[in-house]
Formats: structure tokens, sequence, C-alpha cells
């Protein structure tokens, strides 16, 4: 199997089995919270990931299988219009507090 190097924007580096797009781990690491930029390099170059998000994969074996894939452009608007959402809520408490 092909080994993988993972690199995340906040330094956090995995170095992981490759089998086709999936990657695989001894054990389920914990993925830092900030996911806006991937660098994955392997035997075929680097590629760079943007808005990512970890698929959970089935596995038989007892280690962890996951991909890493880039969210959609509805993705990424249905979060944007979210968390628009909850600012206006946000603002709206804090008038309705004012006004009492």
């Amino acid at each position: 199997m092909k080994t993988a190097s993972i690199l995340f924007r906040d330094g956090t580096a995995l170095t992981a089995e490759r089998n086709g797009d999936s990657f695989i781990l001894n054990g389920k690491p914990d993925f830092p919270e900030d996911l806006s930029v991937v660098h994955v390099t392997d035997d075929e170059g680097e590629r760079i990931l943007r808005s990512v998000k970890v698929l959970d994969c089935a596995s038989i074996d007892g280690r962890y299988w996951f991909v890493l894939a880039e969210k959609s452009k509805s993705e990424l608007l249905r979060e944007l219009i979210f968390e628009n959402i909850a600012e206006i809520e946000d603002a709206l408490c804090e008038l309705d507090k004012a006004e009492e």
C-alpha cells in the first residue's frame, strides 16, 4: 500500500496508508478544527484541498479508514447562511435586552 503525508493548517501532521481515495490509520486521530486547507503528499505529488470534511469509512480490520473530501459549493453556501442566521438571532437578542 502507498503512504501519504497529511498536513493540516494548524501544523498537525499525519502519516497514513493510502488505498484509493481512503486513508488508513491504526486509530482514529483528533482532527484539528480548522480544515480550511489540507496538504496531501504521496508518490503522485502534492494536492492542496480547501474547505475539507472528513468522511468516516467502514472498517473490518480494526483500523480507522477515512476520506478527505472538499465541501461542495452548496455545502459552503448552507454553512454561510446558517452562520448569518445565528448572527442575526444574536443581534435580535441583544436588541430585546436593550429594550427591557
